[in-house]
């Protein structure tokens, strides 16, 4: 027991006071990862699937797609808060909608598409500064 207890004690290394913690270093990022292709989705600033709810007083800059919902999903949008083009599947949408089913449903494919290529990506190291509490 007391070999043990030599070779545990003996295998640790203790912090050097003076100079503190052995730094962990990671490796600077040397990969740098093409962008997803968004495809048709890029123009959105929301794309959804069910329901797109607003509490006022919102400003969305870019269009807003809804499908395979109906436009009717679209909900608490004022006059002024949309600066884009709102698109629905059907003719239920809030008013000044513009009903492209046929787009929409590209765009919808094009985002799972998107998705998929962002989420199979490997991930790589990125290098952070040090933070400290001095």
């Amino acid at each position: 027991m007391a070999l043990l207890m030599t070779i545990i004690v003996g295998g640790c290394k203790k912090d050097d006071p003076v100079a503190g913690p052995t730094p962990i270093v990671i490796p600077p990022q040397t990969t740098v990862q093409a962008p997803v292709n968004l495809r048709s989705t890029a123009g959105f600033e929301i794309l959804a699937g069910s329901l797109i709810s607003d509490v006022p007083t919102s400003a969305v800059t870019g269009d807003i797609g809804l499908s395979p919902a109906a436009g009717s999903n679209i909900t608490g949008f004022g006059a002024g808060e949309v600066t884009g083009t709102i698109y629905t599947v059907d003719a239920t949408g809030p008013a000044g909608s513009v009903m492209s089913p046929v787009m929409l449903t590209a765009a919808k494919g094009d985002l799972t598409t998107a998705y998929n290529d962002a989420a199979g990506r490997a991930s790589i190291w990125c290098s952070f500064p040090e933070i400290s509490a001095d």
